[in-house]
């Protein structure tokens, strides 16, 4: 009789299989939290940064290479400026090169 003929290898080797199986669907979740929350904090230091930026300017503009993620700037300025009562307006240039905040309806 050999180990793959005996029934209790078998079940073992399934077992294996299924702890594997959990193991790598919980290390996924872990990531996609961790990738989620790296976002969050990314967003919060912006929408910080910006709030400084539009209490004692009118408008902020950056170069789109400096800014990285337009969508997530724009996002940022956005929710500074409700966080402050301000209108804040937002844009990029035609050309897309550079990204815009300014106080405004």
């Amino acid at each position: 009789m050999t180990l793959e003929d005996c029934p209790q290898y078998s079940v073992a080797l399934e077992e294996v299989a299924r702890v594997v199986s959990l193991t790598l669907a919980n290390a996924t979740l872990e990531s996609t939290r961790t990738v989620d929350e790296l976002a969050d904090s990314r967003l919060e230091l912006l929408v910080q940064e910006l709030s400084t930026q539009l209490r004692f300017n009118r408008g902020v503009k950056h170069g789109t290479d400096y800014v990285g993620d337009v969508e997530l700037w724009r996002k940022a300025a956005r929710i500074a400026g409700r966080l402050q009562r301000i209108p804040v307006r937002t844009g990029v240039s035609r050309d897309g090169t550079e990204v815009w905040a300014s106080e405004g309806p």
